[in-house]
Formats: C-alpha cells, sequence, structure tokens
C-alpha cells in the first residue's frame, strides 16, 4: 500500500499503524489556493419529493437513483451533469476509493473466516490512539482532537470514509496480533527509538520535484523556513512552520532516505530534495536531542509496548498489501483499470 511521506508524525501511523491506512487516503496536497468557481449545488437536496395531489401518501424517492439523474451541480443556470465528472473523478481519486472498498470487503471476509470479531470499542481504541500519537505527548486533548480534524480535512476523510478508516485498522490489527512476537533484537530497536539520540526538524512536504525546487529557490533567497513551510507543505505540520516531534535515526516508520538526510546535517542545515514514496521533503535540522540514561529493566513494560506497536504496524502493512496483491479483481472501466495500474505501480 502507498505510504504518506512522514507516516509516523504526520499520521500517526502509535499511529504508527493508523498510518499505515490513512494510506491510504490521499497523496500530499499543496497548499496555494485554488481558482475560484462559480458552482452551487441544486437548492433542492437529492432524495427530496417534489409534492402533488398524491406525493404525500408516495414513498420517499430513492436518493441513490436520484443522485444517477439529477446534476450534482449548476453553474450560471446550466447543468454539470454527472457523465462529465465521471472520468475526472475516476483518474483522480477513483483507484483509490476502489482499493480502499476492495480491502474493506477483503478484510471483512478474512475477518469472517477466521472467527474475528471487531467491537465500537476497538475503534474507539484507534480513534484514541490516534489522537494520543499526534503532536506533543504533553498536549492537551482538545488540540490532539484538533490534528485530527486538520489530517481528515487533508485528506478527504468524511464521516463515512473516516469510520471504515477506523473499522480498517482494528481489523487489521486484529487479525494479525496472534501472529506477534517480540525479539530481543526488536526489543533493543524499541528501547533505542523511545530513549536514544533524537532529531529535531522541521519539514516542508510537496507532491513534485518541481515544487521542491521551487521550495529551495525561496529558502536560498532567504526566506524563513518556518513560513515557506506554513504556505507550501501539505504536512499537518505547516502548521507550526514544519516543526515535527523529534524522532530516532533507527525508527523505521520514517523513510530511509528522510533519515539519512537527516544524519547527515548539522543544526541549522538545510537539506536538499529528498525523495519520498509520495511525493518529496525538505528538512531544516533544528538539534540534536541526546538520550536517556535509563536501564531497560528500569522502563521494560513501556519498551514492550512500543515493541508490539511496531510489530504491529508491520505485519499490518504485510497483510493489507498481501490481500491487495491477491485479490481476484477484474476492473471494467477503461479509465479506472488505468488508474489502478498507475496506483498499484507507486
Amino acid at each position: 500500500m502507498p505510504s504518506s511521506p512522514l507516516p509516523r508524525h504526520a499520521l500517526a501511523p502509535a499511529a504508527a499503524a493508523v498510518a499505515t491506512l490513512l494510506v491510504a487516503c490521499n497523496a500530499p496536497e499543496t497548499r496555494r489556493p485554488a481558482p475560484a468557481q462559480r458552482v452551487v449545488a441544486d437548492e433542492r437536496p437529492a432524495g427530496a419529493a417534489i409534492e402533488d395531489d398524491g406525493a404525500r401518501d408516495a414513498p420517499a424517492p430513492d436518493p441513490l437513483r436520484l443522485s444517477r439523474v439529477s446534476p450534482p451541480a449548476i453553474l450560471d443556470g446550466d447543468a454539470i451533469e454527472w457523465n462529465a465528472l465521471h472520468r475526472a473523478m475516476v483518474e483522480a481519486a477513483g483507484a483509490l476509493a476502489l482499493e480502499e472498498q476492495v480491502l474493506d470487503r477483503l478484510l471483512e471476509a478474512e475477518a469472517r473466516r477466521r472467527g474475528v470479531v471487531v467491537a465500537s470499542a476497538d475503534l474507539q481504541r484507534e480513534e484514541l490512539a490516534l489522537e494520543a500519537s499526534l503532536g506533543d505527548v504533553a498536549a492537551l486533548p482538545a488540540e490532539r482532537r484538533r490534528l485530527v480534524e486538520e489530517i481528515r480535512r487533508r485528506r478527504g476523510l468524511g464521516t463515512d470514509r473516516y469510520e471504515a478508516l477506523l473499522r480498517r485498522t482494528a481489523l487489521l490489527r486484529a487479525l494479525v496480533r496472534p501472529r506477534v512476537e517480540i525479539t530481543p533484537e526488536q526489543l533493543d530497536l524499541a528501547m533505542t527509538i523511545r530513549f536514544g539520540e533524537k532529531r529535531r526538524v522541521r519539514v516542508i512536504a510537496v507532491s513534485t520535484l518541481t515544487e521542491a525546487q521551487a521550495v529551495l529557490t525561496r529558502l536560498d533567497r532567504g526566506e524563513a523556513f518556518q513560513e515557506v513551510a506554513a504556505q507550501w507543505s501539505s504536512d499537518p505540520s505547516a502548521a507550526r512552520g514544519g516543526l515535527i516531534e523529534p524522532f530516532s535515526l533507527a525508527d523505521p516508520s520514517y523513510p530511509g532516505a528522510f533519515r539519512d538526510a537527516a544524519a547527515e546535517l548539522s543544526p541549522g542545515e538545510v537539506s536538499g530534495a529528498i525523495a519520498l514514496p509520495s511525493g518529496f521533503a525538505i528538512i531544516r535540522l533544528e538539534e540534536i536531542i541526546p538520550g536517556d540514561d535509563v536501564e531497560l529493566s528500569t522502563v521494560r513494560p513501556i519498551v514492550l509496548e512500543d515493541a508490539r506497536l511496531e510489530q504491529e504496524r508491520v505485519l499490518m502493512t504485510q497483510l493489507a498489501r498481501r490481500l491487495l496483491a491477491e485479490a481476484n479483481l477484474r476492473i471494467l472501466d477503461p479509465t479506472l483499470e488505468s488508474a489502478w495500474r498507475r496506483r498499484r505501480a507507486q
């Protein structure tokens, strides 16, 4: 499955597990305003009955049927029909929507086969894990919820897709949990990630190399990194001038190229364009934070939980990718088939 440029801090990814699914969500957007459009919705809500002498006793029209025959928008009095939008919508997001639907159905089938059930409490735990993983660990719950809403806005996660995401994540976690085994090496890695030396950086995430080069040009002219980040970065950290939580160079939930670039910088230095799975990033190293001098025996429960979450994240990603790769899927729409092939190749 495709990954976001910065899975752990940007999406949560303890949340690294959720990030695996936020997957899913969209390619990074740029933060430049789109041209204004004069498109207004049909004033009569889809599914609203048109009253006549016998309409009061008639059953309500099917909203899905009406959505197919009623125009979704009107521009200067002229209807914009669904047929005119279909190809563009499929090219823009059809493969993503199909991927989510396919994975949801495959996971439900796998859960039924194994007798795995998730309850509303499991979904609540996934949401709380997502909130808890965002921002400073000392941040107030209201601030964490605001960050979740910001992520949802950027990723186009309305009520339906967000609830589906939480269920997808809970199902994946429940399916892989019996396979989690913590080795001494994984425990050592979790110890290093939690208590070892860390880097604090600011990041600007963009979709294309052209955008990355434009950002570097502005930085070369002397513009403040945090101001450029606020204007250009697609990462939720843009609101904080690109500042993300300190991370360990040993943390595998960050792309290797991202960690390698951070390792080569001295405080105050800015990287070049870093190629990532879903775009490009430019980082500025703010500081190197020394590790904590603690013994594993005194923090073992915390480190064990970290190692368990990381192992779950890896196994969840592997399971989702395997299910999609093995899916017996036949795509009949040529535009959607082309979009699907492009997404699978990423």
